[in-house]
């Protein structure tokens, strides 16, 4: 499609216009949220996308159906739930349950993954004020998949008869018995960054901010104790030293060692950090490690044919 600007074609894409029709109905629809029904500003920005979640879930309602569904949302009493959170779904079906971790669960067994960028999944609580309002609200697959992943921190595993760490309880839709990597195998399938990137989120984004307790820990070390030790060496055990003795307590002959470093390797949104890391520590490089564990793998395979 093509349309003119300040005499200047523009081409739009398929997608272009179809997020261009989106905000011109969510734009009419925050409007009248605000002027006929006087919902506030913010409020009505909320709606408004709930609203249009319910125009495109394909059951034929009008614009006005669907604002008119909103604000029926929007005005539940309170006692209604009181202590307890309403789930939205696409299609307007609604759903109490006592607990948000219930709710969680509800959503993500009712939805496909990936479920369509256009609908959207409410759930829905009661504030200090009596108010209805979103305590959560997906608008992609990952974000309901990430608070699911949240809900796993608690809960306990135990080792069976072959070591293997099992729920001891039963979660989500996994009876207690199952396989922990077999959960993790269940994410990593759904999760658009795969597992890995739910367990260590910040090896993938090398740009996120230095967590503050560290940034502060740091900063401690480097402007307290550094400066302590150059005033009274004698008086302090330098940071140096405490690192030396920690490496000294590790055993590096644990079979599974390298692979764990192979692991945070590919995991890591900055690889190069790894790498310098690892020249720093061993004095030769990644690469050159690398290239050594093949050629000496090879040499040991070799001697074992002759022999």
């Amino acid at each position: 499609m093509k349309i003119y600007r300040n005499g200047k074609e523009i081409v739009l894409t398929d997608e272009e216009i179809m997020e261009a029709h989106a905000e011109h109905i969510k734009s009419f629809m925050r409007n009248e949220l605000i002027t006929v029904y006087g919902l506030p500003d913010e409020e009505a920005e909320d709606y408004s996308e709930l609203a249009y979640s319910h125009y495109t879930s394909g059951n034929g309602y009008t614009e006005y159906d669907c604002i008119e569904w909103a604000v029926t949302i929007y005005d539940l009493p309170n006692l209604e739930l009181e202590d307890s959170y309403l789930l939205l779904w696409p299609k307007g079906t609604k759903k109490f349950f006592s607990s948000l971790d219930d709710a969680v669960f509800a959503a993500a067994t009712k939805v496909s993954f990936p479920f369509p960028a256009y609908e959207q999944i409410w759930i829905l609580a009661s504030n200090d004020k009596g108010k209805v309002v979103p305590v959560k609200k997906y608008r992609s697959s990952d974000l309901l998949l990430e608070d699911l992943w949240k809900s796993l921190t608690d809960v306990p595993f135990d080792p069976d008869s072959e070591d293997r760490l099992v729920l001891a309880e039963p979660w989500f839709n996994f009876p207690a018995g199952t396989d922990q990597e077999e959960i993790w195998a269940w994410f990593d399938e759904r999760y658009s960054g795969g597992v890995a990137k739910l367990m260590f989120p910040s090896l993938f984004n090398p740009s996120q901010k230095e967590p503050s307790e560290t940034a502060t820990l740091l900063d401690a070390v480097e402007k307290k104790v550094f400066s302590m030790h150059s005033t009274n060496p004698d008086a302090f055990t330098d940071p140096d030293t405490i690192l030396a003795d920690l490496f000294s307590k590790v055993d590096m002959q644990l079979t599974g060692t390298s692979e764990e470093l192979f692991n945070i390797y590919r995991r890591s949104g900055d690889k190069q950090a790894v790498k310098d890391l690892f020249l720093f520590f061993t004095d030769i490089s990644f690469d050159e490690y690398l290239q050594k564990c093949i050629e000496e793998t090879a040499s040991l395979a070799v001697a074992d044919l002759k022999s």
